[in-house]
């Protein structure tokens, strides 16, 4: 649990620097996901798109940061 929340935080610095890189709809999931704390199905029923949809694009754009 702890590794989860350090990998979170350390998620959001990155997105904190290094956001405006990304596209539009990278940004909206990442702020949901880092700064608004949702689940990957919260972020899926908020932006009408799977959930699988949200979990490749958290750790595309964990691995592009």
């Amino acid at each position: 649990m702890a590794e989860t929340m350090e990998k979170k935080l350390r998620l959001a610095d990155l997105y904190d620097h290094y956001g405006r890189l990304l596209t539009v709809k990278q940004q909206e999931i990442l702020d949901q996901y880092c700064m608004e704390d949702l689940s990957l199905a919260e972020i899926s029923q908020n932006l009408e798109i799977s959930r699988q949809a949200v979990y490749d694009t958290v750790h595309k754009v964990e691995k592009q940061l």
